[in-house]
């Protein structure tokens, strides 16, 4: 090992186009970089320990998993394999597969504004990034608790099972009122707004799309299914209760 100056560790994700453009972040091992379906840590030392690789991968098990939720996209990820450079710049390499699926959707278009001086005001990208990285901490902290645990798999099921997906999510809404012990104590205790709360009632209740919970409450031949809009609004507040919870653990610990 005294003669390896350089460690790289590589996972493959697919789609590869489930990352949008290079996302790059920092960490204590090294910058993670995921680019079209190649996530990449380049570890400038000799001594990388097999214990130390494991709480690399979970790290960038992390991001993904956040991505996933941000993103609302499918990822398959794969790896990771090692890869030593020694001293003579021989290489050896160290393959340890296994597979995870994560699940994320949605297209969108995201604009970057600049000013009359061609200066970047505004990018979604990097708000997204930020977003991803932020929870991404949370995310690997937290990802033992049950309840978050219990949420997560909703959030994924609501990707997989799409004819129910607002079904999944509004599962989410019924963990955290188990949580707290109902409506008034979650809000409160997550700082939620009571519209924000009502939204997934409404549209998994209430509203006559064929993905909620009774089909609508309205007279037969009236459902539909749910819009884009509604659906990125039941998915915006599923997203922003479970990033609640998180923060609530946090500040809890």
């Amino acid at each position: 090992m005294n003669d390896i100056v350089k460690v790289k560790y590589e996972w493959s994700y697919t789609p590869r186009t489930a990352i949008k453009n290079i996302l790059k972040i920092d960490s204590e091992y090294g910058e993670i970089i995921f680019r079209n379906g190649i996530v990449s840590v380049e570890i400038e030392t000799s001594n990388c320990k097999w214990n130390e690789s494991l709480k690399l991968d979970l790290k960038v098990r992390s991001i993904a998993g956040s991505a996933s939720l941000i993103e609302h996209k499918e990822i398959v990820l794969d790896g990771p394999c090692r890869s030593d450079t020694k001293k003579d710049g021989a290489k050896h390499y160290i393959l340890n597969v296994h597979n995870c699926i994560i699940r994320t959707s949605s297209e969108s278009v995201e604009l970057v504004a600049y000013d009359q001086n061609g200066n970047e005001i505004s990018n979604p990208r990097k708000t997204i990034e930020k977003k991803i990285f932020t929870l991404a901490l949370l995310f690997e902290k937290y990802r033992t608790d049950n309840f978050f645990k219990q949420m997560y798999n909703s959030y994924q099921q609501s990707i997989t099972d799409s004819k129910n997906e607002l079904i999944h999510l509004y599962e989410i809404r019924e963990t955290i009122c188990l949580i707290f012990n109902g409506k008034e104590n979650s809000i409160k205790a997550l700082n939620i707004s009571k519209s924000q709360w009502d939204i997934l009632g409404i549209l998994a209740n209430t509203e006559p799309l064929l993905e909620g919970r009774h089909r609508g409450k309205v007279m037969p031949g009236m459902k539909r299914q749910a819009n884009t809009q509604e659906l990125t609004d039941a998915r915006q507040c599923a997203l922003e209760m479970i990033e609640k919870y998180l923060n609530y653990l946090e500040q809890k610990n």
